[in-house]
């Protein structure tokens, strides 16, 4: 009974190590065949794939995409360029003269309106018996000055003051 026993262990090791050794073998074997099968697909890629691209795609490339940006996008370009150059620029440029001369102006316009305010200002209440003392006085408030220029008009403009406000400084229509 003994013997029939160790005969039964015996068998049944040596078919499970039987068994054991075709199931790693079949693993060996697909693991073998996946990467024979990967290295020729990579191969075939290399071989077949890679000249097709080299022979197909880069000439459709060169032959297609390249006309069409050398006619669609480079026209695109110089003219988005020649449109900035020809209405942007000038337009800038005027809005940049307009501005100027209106600064320029603006800071004219203060400067003698506050020339004009100083100047009638400081001879009100002053009592000149006529025009010429008027004059006189205004030739006297700008003597040496590069401003005598103004001196006739200050002379209307203070005429025109005198003749138009009563004793207390009110405007009185005569």
């Amino acid at each position: 009974m003994f013997a029939g026993t160790v005969v039964v262990v015996v068998v049944v090791v040596v078919v499970v190590v039987v068994v054991v050794l075709v199931v790693v073998l079949v693993v060996v074997v697909v693991v073998v065949v996946v990467a024979l099968v990967v290295v020729v697909v990579a191969v075939v890629v290399v071989i077949v794939v890679v000249p097709v691209v080299i022979i197909v795609v880069v000439p459709v490339v060169i032959i297609v995409v390249v006309p069409v940006v050398i006619i669609v996008v480079v026209p695109v370009v110089i003219i988005v360029v020649a449109v900035v150059i020809i209405v942007v620029v000038p337009v800038v440029v005027v809005v940049v003269v307009v501005v100027v001369v209106v600064v320029v102006v603006v800071v004219v316009v203060v400067v003698v309106v506050v020339v004009v305010v100083v100047v009638v200002e400081h001879i009100k209440g002053k009592h000149f018996e006529d025009d010429d003392a008027v004059q006189k006085y205004v030739r006297r408030w700008f003597r040496g000055k590069p401003h005598e220029f103004f001196a006739d008009g200050m002379r209307k403009l203070i005429w025109r003051w005198r003749t138009c406000v009563d004793k207390e400084g009110d405007y009185v229509e005569k």
